[in-house]
């Protein structure tokens, strides 16, 4: 009887692990749903050319504005990472050959290595940022605040003021949507329709979510850069680091644990209650917007000033998406097809 029942428990035991791998399995084939590529990082980016990389320090400034020319037809900014899929980011992007004045919402997959264009009847002014529920977000010429699908279905006008309205940002549930609003120069919490739940005055130079109750901002004060944390219920603030003889801040982006923000020295990532400086090349190189990929891969904008024609009054200006590998610091321009 004893082995009977040590039979049976040995049974139990394989059955319960063969079910946890069934499981594991599953969210194995969930998660394969998105497609994996890691190696299409480095197929759908390429190295700067060298004609990118001159900087001329003794130039003397040119007495009047100089002409600015562009390297390239396209300028890019602002760069999402899908919250769901390491493998896709929402842009946008100007032609410089039919004006540059208005911006196409577009969407890029390295897996695919194709670009869509979500809004191609529409406007758009500026402030772009994806929820986990594929709502994406984005400030519309008319200063409203837009939300839209990834695939451009739903637009939707979420605020409807005559006021500027601007910097939205999904909570990580998507749940809800946290907007400047000038009308009032406060900070409105909406829920996903556009109806506003709370708001709240703060002075903060770039924010995100740190979780469902906790903003992470940067304020600029006395040339110093002040990373703080702000709790939206008891409205209280607390210093997280500060960053000394730093005048400007760049956009502070969230990545699970992970903050990354760029300043006037640098990009910068806080990271278990510590503050390192990640990359350094910031007189040619300037970036924004910089989010973690997958692995040590990071996303950014780098936008390249060729300042050896300034003297000749001449200034060569680029705007482009990188992937930087903070493991190695090599950096990349990733190849968006037209």
């Amino acid at each position: 009887m004893k082995n009977q029942n040590y039979i049976l428990i040995v049974f139990v035991f394989i059955a319960l692990l063969a079910t946890q791998c069934k499981k594991k399995d599953i969210n194995i084939s969930n998660t394969s749903s998105i497609q994996y590529c890691p190696d299409k990082y480095m197929l759908h980016s390429e190295p700067y050319p060298d004609s990118f990389v001159k900087l001329d320090t003794n130039f003397q400034h040119c007495v009047s504005s100089p002409m600015v020319y562009d390297l390239e037809e396209h300028r890019y900014t602002s760069p999402i990472v899908n919250p769901t899929n390491p493998f896709e980011f929402i842009f946008m992007r100007s032609n410089i050959l039919q004006g540059g004045a208005s911006y196409e919402l577009c969407v890029y997959n390295f897996c695919t290595n194709n670009t869509k264009v979500i809004t191609e009847d529409f406007a758009v002014n500026s402030y772009i940022d994806w929820s986990v529920k594929d709502w994406i977000v984005f400030r519309g010429e008319n200063s409203d605040i837009y939300k839209v699908k990834s695939n451009g279905d739903s637009l939707t006008n979420l605020t409807n003021t005559v006021d500027l309205c601007g910097d939205p940002k999904w909570s990580p549930s998507g749940e809800r949507l946290l907007y400047y609003d000038e009308s009032n120069y406060e900070y409105s919490i909406c829920n996903e329709d556009g109806s506003v739940i709370e708001s709240f005055f703060v002075s903060m130079d770039s924010y995100d979510w740190l979780d469902e109750e906790n903003l992470i901002y940067l304020k600029s004060m006395n040339s110093n850069i002040y990373l703080r944390k702000f709790n939206i219920q008891s409205n209280t603030h607390q210093d997280l680091t500060v960053l000394n003889n730093i005048a400007t801040a760049e956009p502070i982006e969230v990545n699970g644990s992970t903050a990354f923000f760029t300043t006037s020295k640098g990009m910068y990532k806080y990271e278990s209650n510590q503050t390192t400086l990640i990359d350094t090349n910031y007189f040619t190189y300037y970036s924004m917007n910089p989010q973690r990929l997958l692995g040590s891969k990071i996303l950014t904008r780098r936008i390249i000033g060729d300042t050896t024609g300034m003297s000749e009054c001449e200034y060569y200006y680029g705007s482009f998406l990188s992937i930087l590998d903070e493991a190695t610091g090599e950096e990349r321009r990733v190849k968006i097809p037209e």
